[in-house]
């Protein structure tokens, strides 16, 4: 029986004499037993009554006893025998006065015979037969052993009513039942699980410091490893205990407030006791027992290399491996949030030392990775790996010892060169940012053997050729994706390092360095051709890009290659449908080709005709992209992007591509497809082609990857996409090409003059006589202004908005020689507008009055026809009188001037009208012949139609977009700490130069990024902006502390809602990604300085809020990047999470799509309707009269 068996372990000692029921046939037992619990689960029974000593209690516990051993089929016997022990257990008036007063002996007596019920069982009831009859009857066996287990965790509740002695007993008992479980194979298997939970459960209870009572526990344990169940809950246990410490040494941000035990292999649902089947478990165990425990039961299963059985090996090694990684990590991501929010005073934790838990745990670790013929074990192998790269490849922590480096490095060269393809994986997964951690002295040493496993796996070799190939295939995608983050940390250490060597009793070179370059090269150009994960595709890109940037100075042919290299896989695969690579690999590749054209010049000079070749693909490409749309066999959005990628070469590279009459026809072609997209693709749903949404796609993005899809299906606001695409080309040909940067800056896209600054009188702008308001097209809004008073004659201002923004020119007639010498260039300021001086022609000869002109009138009628001799007569008389009068003054008419004279310039404002030469310019350019009344239309001037204007002018024609830049001291973990610099390193003053030209707010004219003109957010702030871009940087340290405000809310104000933020940390330790707490901060790019050993480069850990974001780069997390490139690299990264994260957000639009859609509601709410003419006639009278001929906008509709 079970009760020999633990006898027989030495754990307690049966008394013979105590079982008298023995030797009864079964039958003579069940009725006895049978009466027995009847009597007792009665409502009204009380054992008080005469049960009245010692000897009666332990003749009624004898007959329980034997209860335990009946056969199954008597399983409501049992159950009501567990009934009596457990109201005697817990129910203090239920108890006879004799076991209420030796209570110690008789509960171990109870717990004696409950050891009895876990013993199997033939149907005639003999134990130990192996069998327990019918599924059915094993089902009720495994329900009454649960029932029993209940009760001993209970009784771990109630342990403050045991005596230590007890306690000990009813340990053994159940380590009694577990061992024959699980090594006497005399229980049920079932209960495995259950009874280890139970075993360590109660163990920990007890607090029992007892050596004699944990030697017996590691002694059994060792012997019960060899079975799954212990493995597994001994790592639940392990893991839960480990929290708890950590919480203890380290504070309320890391680990548990109490000992929370996750259990395996328990099923609630199916478990009738909640206890038992309950898969968590809390402890709270006094602080000091904690450390005792958490050290006596890492040692319960001895050495795990010891293990024989492969798989318990690796279960083993993986529950190892969550406590290392546990403790290694303590300190990395602390919910500082959750804590700040219950107002629990913490401190951030620093790292805990590596060579404390490698004192632990390293000898198993090392035992394992230098394991000889372990073929079988390199799965656990491998899991060792895995946990010695996490303990290594950290930063922050005291040094780590030269001895324990040493058997590292040695472990990595071995394992590197494993033939098992799940050891290499393992290795490269643990340590893929080894080359960026300072604290890893001489770690380039591994560079040979890093380079030689990334050239197989990425230059085409398959990653998990051989054995296991199967069932390692799945890890192929993310082992290729360390590789790429391995060679991205790798790209600048070439030129970084070029004067060092590595010695050749270790590298086999004299200089790796002098090879590594062309090997990252190599490796490169093969799996840019090879690779065909997507998103794996799109790291390599942008790894390349980076490397250009590194090389561009030393060796810029490099970029002409991957250029082509990128134009090949777009010619070879774009035009065909969407089934070797999707949208988003295509995407980025034209955001990679947007971003070199940053180094065109340097392109350039080794192949002045890249911009051209570039262009001239991409224009060729839409066509056929144009076509596919047609079949569903593409993605709209991918022509979208092409269109973008097309104008910023376009726009770097204006003179070698304009002169090119091939180049420039293809673009146009191009340009014309995406215009009339409609007429080539049609309208999905069937709507009209005439129907045109300037507001559809509210939520347009601005990059590419962002909403890049699989899907080829398009829709209405995909077609309007591609238009607005298409336009935005057109519109910057005939704007910008050439043209950008203005003489002034980049600041200012467009021009800063407004109908106020240009008006002449001391009327608003729409009530002057001198100002005209314009529509053509519905696109382009035209104000002219009139100019009375221009140097050379008086003029027009004309102001012009469309899409692209808000441009103004100066304009006068010419009738002779030009007034100024235009071939001489002058520096000439911001134009301020034209001043009305004096000196006008304004005094003019009267006209004639009418008066004067009575002097002929003639008093006398004329004479009739009868008189007509009179007539005569007085015609005679007539002759004569003029004939004396020529006499008279002859002398006087040589005297007279008869010569023509030239007409004096007529003054052109003395009338009512002030638009003259408003009128005359629009007739010489046409605008107004009548084939065009209908597009060139006035607009309603009132003050509605100029607070339209002002918010279409505060709408910007580039896209903007704001960035935080953060300086971390070392030391440095609250926000708190973070606002109250006020200066920062010069290495970090020189990175903040590297992003943008420093402007002065007060003086800016582009985009502010929400920071002020007064001086309340600094005086100055560096600023980026190309043709299409504005870039402002919220820069904490260049803004004044507020001395009242110790939180420095105005400096958060600002941070805290850039999506994007750039932290620069000299702390010793990594940055926590919630330090600055806010909903808004998506994307953090935290550069390290590594001053300690590698002074000139930086280490960058890209943190993304969301897992769902797609990728984007040029940098990517795990990069080292040189100083002289980070500034550049940083910046687009960060304009690319902006755009990314704006795209993911509702209601943004592209500006230039913005803007279209607020002319277009301008045109709906203030275009006039005038017949001809009215039309005409609205052009020689004065405004107000003007305005009086137009039918408002609403009468439009029902004419």
């Amino acid at each position: 029986m079970l009760l020999g068996w633990i006898d027989e372990l030495g754990l307690i000692h049966s008394d013979p004499t105590k079982n008298i029921l023995k030797s009864f046939p079964l039958e003579v037992k069940r009725v006895v037993i049978s009466a027995i619990t009847d009597y007792f689960n009665q409502q009204n029974a009380t054992a008080k009554n005469f049960l009245t000593t010692t000897a009666h209690v332990e003749w009624v516990m004898e007959v329980l006893g034997h209860a335990f051993q009946l056969p199954i089929a008597d399983h409501q016997t049992i159950d009501r025998a567990i009934n009596v022990y457990n109201k005697w257990l817990f129910e203090e008036a239920q108890r006879p006065a004799p076991l209420q007063e030796n209570l110690q002996y008789f509960v171990q007596q109870i717990f004696n015979h409950f050891s009895l019920l876990f013993e199997e069982r033939g149907l005639d009831g003999t134990l130990g037969t192996g069998g327990s009859g019918s599924q059915e009857e094993k089902k009720h066996h495994i329900h009454l052993c649960n029932r029993v287990l209940d009760i001993f965790l209970q009784m771990g509740v109630k342990g403050d009513m045991l005596e230590e002695e007890t306690w000990n007993h009813i340990l053994k008992i159940i380590l009694g039942i577990t061992d024959s479980t699980l090594r006497g194979k005399r229980g049920l298997p079932e209960l495995s699980y259950g009874l280890l939970k139970v075993l360590f459960e109660l163990w920990l209870c007890s607090l029992s410091d007892d050596k004699t009572m944990w030697r017996h526990l590691q002694e059994h344990g060792i012997f019960w490893s060899k079975n799954n169940a212990t493995i597994n809950q001994w790592n639940s246990v392990c893991i839960g205990l480990t929290n708890r410490v950590i919480n203890l040494l380290y504070g309320p941000s890391e680990g548990t407030s109490v000992v929370r035990i996750q259990w395996e292999g328990l099923n609630p649902k199916n478990n009738p006791n909640p206890n038992v089947g309950n898969s968590t478990t809390e402890l709270d165990l006094p602080d000091e027992y904690v450390y005792y425990a958490w050290n006596q039961f890492l040692h319960i299963i001895g050495n795990p290399n010891k293990l024989v059985d492969p798989e318990i090996h690796l279960k083993a090694f993986q529950g190892i491996e969550v406590i290392t990684h546990s403790l290694a990590y303590v300190g990395t991501d602390p919910p500082i949030k959750k804590l700040k929010e219950q107002k629990i005073d913490f401190r951030i934790p620093y790292a805990p030392d590596a060579n404390s838990i490698l004192d632990i745990f390293g000898p198993w670790y090392f035992e394992a990775v230098f394991r000889e013929n372990a073929n079988n074990f390199n799965q656990g192998r491998a899991v060792a790996y895995s946990a010695l790269c996490k303990i290594f490849c950290r930063k922050g922590g005291s040094p780590i010892h030269t001895r324990y480096l040493s058997l590292f490095y040695k472990a990595l060269c071995s394992g590197l060169e494993d033939e098992d393809p799940i050891v290499v994986i393992a290795i490269l997964l643990g340590s893929k940012k080894i080359f960026c951690y300072e604290e890893l002295i001489g770690s380039h040493i591994l560079i040979r053997y890093y380079m030689k496993v990334c050239d197989r796996i990425l230059g085409g070799a398959s990653s998990t050729s051989g054995k296991d190939s199967a069932q390692n295939s799945k890890y192929n995608t993310e082992v290729r994706q360390a590789c790429i983050t391995i060679l991205g940390s790798l790209v600048c250490f070439p030129n970084h390092f070029a004067t060092q060597g590595v010695s050749e009793e270790y590298s086999g070179q004299a200089n790796v360095y002098s090879e590594l370059k062309f090997q990252i090269q190599s490796i490169l150009q093969k799996a840019l051709k090879s690779e065909k994960n997507p998103k794996n595709l799109q790291y390599i890109i942008w790894v390349i890009v980076v490397l250009i940037y590194e090389e561009i100075d030393k060796n810029p042919e490099i970029a002409v290659i991957f250029i082509r290299n990128m134009l090949d896989i777009v010619k070879t695969y774009a035009p065909k449908p969407l089934k070797d690579y999707p949208p988003e690999v295509f995407i980025a590749i034209y955001e990679a080709l947007s971003t070199l054209t940053n180094l065109y010049p340097q392109i350039a000079e080794t192949e002045p005709m890249i911009s051209r070749e570039t262009v001239f693909q991409l224009s060729t490409i839409i066509p056929m992209q144009v076509a596919l749309l047609k079949q569903n066999q593409t993605s709209a959005k991918l022509i979208e992007e092409t269109f973008y990628s097309m104008c910023d070469w376009i726009m770097c590279g204006p003179s070698v591509i304009l002169s090119n009459k091939e180049s420039i026809t293809k673009v146009i072609f191009a340009v014309d497809q995406g215009l009339n997209i409609v007429k080539h693709v049609g309208v999905p749903g069937g709507v009209s082609a005439g129907v045109e949404s300037p507001q559809s796609n509210p939520r347009a993005s601005t990059t590419g990857t962002a909403l890049a899809s699989q899907s080829t299906t398009f829709t209405k606001d995909d077609i309007e996409n591609i238009k607005i695409s298409a336009e935005f080309v057109l519109s910057h040909l005939m704007n910008h090409v050439s043209h950008f940067p203005t003489t002034s800056n980049n600041a200012a896209l467009h021009t800063t003059l407004s109908e106020e600054t240009q008006c002449l009188d001391d009327l608003e702008p729409e009530s002057s006589n001198y100002v005209r308001f314009y529509i053509y097209d519905n696109q382009y809004v035209i104000s002219l202004v009139e100019q009375p008073n221009e140097k050379g004659g008086p003029g027009v201002t004309v102001i012009i908005r469309d899409l692209t923004g808000k441009h103004s020119w100066d304009s006068q007639v010419l009738y002779g020689e030009i007034p100024q010498p235009y071939s001489e260039i002058e520096e000439r300021g911001i134009y301020t507008g034209s001043v009305l001086t004096e000196g006008l022609l304004n005094q003019t000869p009267e006209a004639e009055q009418n008066g004067t002109l009575m002097q002929f009138h003639i008093d006398r009628p004329l004479k009739d026809r009868d008189t007509v001799s009179l007539f005569d007569q007085m015609i005679d008389e007539e002759e004569d009188n003029e004939a004396n009068f020529l006499d008279q003054i002859a002398p006087d008419y040589t005297s007279y001037d008869v010569s023509c004279r030239e007409p004096n310039m007529r003054y052109k404002y003395g009338g009512d009208c002030k638009a003259s030469m408003t009128r005359l310019l629009l007739s010489s350019v046409g605008l107004v012949h009548i084939a065009l009344t209908s597009r060139f239309v006035p607009l309603q001037s009132n003050s509605k139609l100029l607070r339209s204007l002002r918010n279409l002018d505060g709408t910007q024609p580039r896209e903007t977009h704001k960035v935080g830049i953060v300086y971390v001291k070392e030391g440095q973990d609250d926000q708190q700490d973070l606002f109250m610099n006020v200066e920062g390193s010069d290495q970090y003053n020189a990175f903040v130069n590297s992003l943008g030209w420093t402007i002065n707010l007060q003086d800016h004219l582009g985009f502010m990024g929400g920071l002020d003109k007064n001086g309340s957010t600094g005086v100055n702030a560096p600023y980026y902006a190309d043709y299409r871009t504005e870039l402002m940087f919220h820069v904490p340290t260049m803004m004044p502390n507020n001395p009242k405000d110790p939180q420095q809310i105005h400096k958060k104000r600002h941070v805290g809602n850039d999506h994007v933020n750039i932290i620069w940390s000299e702390h010793t330790r990594d940055y926590y990604r919630n330090t600055i707490i806010s909903q808004f901060n998506f994307v953090h790019i935290v550069l390290y300085p590594l001053n300690r050993t590698h002074k000139g480069l930086i280490r960058v850990d890209v943190m993304i809020k969301e897992r769902t974001y797609p990728v984007f780069g040029p940098v990517l997390d795990g990069m080292i990047l040189s100083e002289k490139v980070a500034g550049a690299l940083i910046r687009m990264t960060a304009l690319n999470g902006s755009r990314i994260s704006r795209a993911k957000s509702t209601g943004i639009m592209r500006p230039y799509l913005q803007r279209k859609s607020l002319i277009a509601e301008l045109a709906q709410r203030y275009k006039a309707t005038l017949e001809t003419d009215k039309y005409y006639s609205s052009l020689f009278v004065n405004k107000e009269v003007a305005q009086l001929m137009m039918d408002p906008p609403g009468n439009q509709k029902k004419k």
